[in-house]
């Protein structure tokens, strides 16, 4: 698991849950946020366990976020007023994952909280640092692919992690829930359009300002 966890309680023997090693798994970046059950086959005792692991997880981040970021705003000008980090687009766990030097801004592996187009908000684990280079009048943000996972018989399948897991293996005879993946693409979306759909993380002003929406300056 990444940072700020451990594995958690209910991925041990009999309760099996999958969140601890599917969620940014170290070789794939397993976002699941939903688990799809489907009709026809049987409830698992460990989806269940994974249900609760994901939202105290959901939970645990959105809590622990405001422990990272201050409020921020010119408490000086008549009219302002101090913002916190919960805009539409993708909130770093730690404003310090963004960095802006020498025109180039950095996104560096870690938790971000993303807005999708239905205003659902997930955290999602970015597994790549990208970068990509500034200039005034953009916005950047992640590019992002959605798709749902179905169990799979096949053990060359990504979904074949969803069979039956209650004795400690996968049974590939007995499928379950399917999954819901969000994909972080490994490029940075740039656009000068503001109408554009990105899922934006920062703005580059007019004199190579970089920002994020809440006014916090980045460098």
């Amino acid at each position: 698991m990444p940072f700020p966890f451990s594995n958690l309680p209910l991925k041990v023997s009999p309760y099996y849950s999958r969140v601890s090693d599917l969620t940014a798994n170290s070789t794939t970046p397993y976002n699941y946020p939903l688990i799809a059950f489907t009709p026809g086959y049987a409830l698992q005792a460990s989806e269940l366990n994974e249900i609760q692991e994901t939202f105290y997880l959901q939970q645990s981040l959105t809590q622990g976020m405001f422990a990272y970021w201050p409020l921020t705003g010119d408490v000086g000008r008549v009219g302002a007023t101090l913002k916190y980090p919960m805009w539409n687009g993708a909130v770093p766990y730690n404003p310090n994952l963004v960095t802006f030097a020498n025109g180039i801004v950095t996104v560096a592996k870690g938790w971000y909280l993303v807005t999708v187009g239905n205003s659902l908000k997930y955290w999602l684990y970015n597994q790549n640092d990208l970068t990509t280079t500034a200039t005034t009048g953009q916005q950047i943000g992640f590019n992002l692919t959605f798709e749902f996972i179905p169990c799979s018989e096949s053990q060359s399948a990504e979904g074949y992690v969803f069979t039956d897991n209650s004795a400690g293996y996968n049974n590939g005879n007995s499928c379950g829930a399917h999954r819901y993946k969000v994909i972080i693409n490994n490029s940075l979306d740039v656009s000068t359009n503001p109408s554009r759909p990105i899922v934006e993380l920062v703005t580059v002003g007019a004199t190579t300002v970089c920002q994020y929406l809440n006014n916090l300056k980045i460098g």
